[in-house]
Order: C-alpha cells, then structure tokens, then sequence
C-alpha cells in the first residue's frame, strides 16, 4: 500500500473478517507465523487490542517463522524495530507513546514506509490520521478461554491474501521463544504470565 493513502480506522471494512480463538500464548505466536507466509513487501498490518492482548507476541511469531532468532520486543521507546530476514524487509513499529498524530510526521516514521517493506503496526490508532492506509487489521480481543483474533481486509491486496491465508494454528511452525529483555512473557505491555493466554 502506497504512503499516500491514509488509513481511516473509524470506516468499517467492506469484507467479511476472518475469526481465529487463541486459548494460549503459544497459539497467538502461531497465528503470527501463518501471517508471515505469503507475505509480499509493502504489506501494511495494523496490530490493535487493549494492553496485553499480545500484539507483540503475535510479532514474535511472524519473525520466528521468517527465521529471527533474537530478541523480538515491542520498541514502545524506540517506536520501530527493523529487521532483514527470508530477504524480506520488516518495520514493527510500536505507537503506544504517541499522544497525536503528528507524533508520526515528527518522529519522520513515514519515510519508513515504502514499497521494499512490511509493516507491522501496533497501536494504529494512536496516529490513524497519518498512518498510511492497512491493507490487513489484526484485532485481538479478550475472550473466554484466551483471546479471539479477527482478521478485516481493508484493501483488494488485503483480500486476497486473506482469501488464501490459512488460519490452521496447527500447521504453524515456530521456533522457541526467546526470554525478552523487559521480562514481559509474551513481549507486550502487562501481558498475563506464561502459562495463562498471551
């Protein structure tokens, strides 16, 4: 998706979102490895849920499956962390700090935008106005049992690469988990423990 179309988080997808349960922390990382097959640059995903939903677990798990080995944590102070694996490019950014959306302008985080790279960002509703428009919006919700994934399609790239994404948590290879540096289990912010959902 081109830097030049705005993303507009209050309009409602106009395709029918894809639903995934995520009854632990492991599934949620699992999640995110099936989002990294297929994947193509210039892909822009939106991470949104409350505090702890595990955006940043699901980052994790989409990293571990291009072939990071290291550390991956939500670069809440840094705003983004980049990486280069599977020959890909990759821009997680983490907007949690932001108080407007000029905040996205200010810190130049739109020149990180182009079509060489994917972008994975948390928190786009801190600067929705600026932010170039998703072309998917993974939104993970509290749920009985653990979380609850939906998946909306906000562009026709979006659709078809939900149309042929397999959401079969048990098909997902991960490796390991790395321990993160900030001692948060699933690397967001008051995520819950280890052994409770992510």
């Amino acid at each position: 998706m081109g830097p030049d179309s705005i993303a507009d988080l209050s309009r409602p997808s106009q395709h029918k979102p894809r639903h995934v349960e995520l009854p632990d922390h492991d599934s949620t990382r699992r999640l995110g490895a099936l989002l990294a097959h297929q994947i193509a640059p210039g892909f822009v995903i939106f991470l949104s849920g409350d505090l702890g939903a595990g955006k940043t677990t699901l980052v994790q798990g989409f990293m571990a499956a291009l072939g990071e080995t290291g550390r991956v944590r939500s670069p809440t102070y840094t705003l983004v962390e980049t990486y280069a694996r599977a020959g890909l490019k990759i821009n997680h950014f983490d907007l949690y700090r932001f108080t407007s959306a000029t905040d996205w302008h200010d810190a130049g985080l739109a020149d990180l935008i182009d079509p060489s790279a994917i972008s994975l960002i948390e928190w786009p509703e801190m600067a929705a106005n600026a932010l170039p428009a998703a072309d998917l919006t993974v939104r993970l919700d509290r749920a009985p049992g653990g979380r609850l994934a939906s998946l909306f399609a906000a562009s026709q790239t979006g659709q078809s690469y939900l149309d042929r994404l397999s959401l079969d948590l048990g098909t997902a290879q991960v490796a390991p988990q790395q321990t993160v540096a900030d001692g948060c289990a699933g690397g967001d912010k008051n995520d819950a423990p280890a052994s409770g959902p992510q």
